[in-house]
């Protein structure tokens, strides 16, 4: 089976040379596609030294948009898409793939058993537990995950290359993967991981990305009616 690792980045030039060879370590025949935002460091010159292939882009343009522009480049059956600050483990990447027979969708879960959270404060884990509910409110079908704000995700790449992304800024895939996807014969599924300490730097959440979000689910709640 074979796969391709999206990682979009905005100066992770400290991460990659950590994150690229772990990722070959635990499904070696992967391709890895940078989609770089206007790194200002060494982060390009990295991607390329590790022989991965590089998407450069003027700015940032979202998550989403990141996700777009990879899978446009896949050529593989599967396609995954990661942070690449280090919070993401990619020692699950093995069981992930395994799922892909059975499910057209699977997701690294903060909140599936085996999954945590350790360093998180009782703000965070807040915030992030209410935008999931909000989220489970306002587009029903995203039940099915309960990490539905998890950035970690791997599918079939024909599926993600048939997914119209109507709201490419946003910063997270699976509200609209899920609301176009959710008919199909097979259903998503979960795999949980601890999710880690940023390796480098703060933590980009803000409170403008919040209101994005809720403002980008709503939209996708009236595309879909659901």
């Amino acid at each position: 089976m074979s796969l391709t690792v999206i990682l979009p980045t905005v100066n992770e030039a400290q991460t990659l040379p950590i994150l690229v060879p772990e990722i070959r370590h635990y499904v070696p025949t992967a391709e890895i596609i940078v989609v770089d935002d206007g790194s200002t460091d060494d982060t390009v010159r990295i991607a390329q030294n590790l022989n991965c292939k590089v998407i450069t882009r003027p700015r940032r343009l979202g998550i989403v948009s990141a996700f777009r522009d990879g899978v446009i480049q896949t050529r593989t059956e599967f396609v995954a898409l990661m942070d690449a600050d280090g919070q993401h483990d990619p020692s699950i990447l093995p069981q992930m793939l395994s799922k892909m027979a059975s499910h057209y969708l699977v997701v690294g879960s903060r909140y599936a058993p085996g999954g945590d959270i350790p360093d998180w404060s009782f703000i965070r884990r807040l915030i992030s537990d209410g935008a999931i509910a909000y989220t489970h409110f306002m587009v029903p079908s995203t039940k099915a995950i309960k990490d539905i704000t998890s950035g970690y995700i791997m599918m079939w790449s024909g599926i993600a290359q048939s997914t119209y992304f109507k709201y490419p800024n946003s910063w997270k895939v699976l509200p609209e993967i899920i609301s176009q996807n959710h008919d199909l014969g097979t259903k998503p599924t979960e795999v949980g991981y601890i999710f880690a300490t940023r390796k480098n730097g703060k933590s980009k959440l803000k409170r403008s990305t919040i209101w994005k979000y809720f403002i980008h689910v709503l939209k996708v709640r009236e595309r879909f009616r659901l």
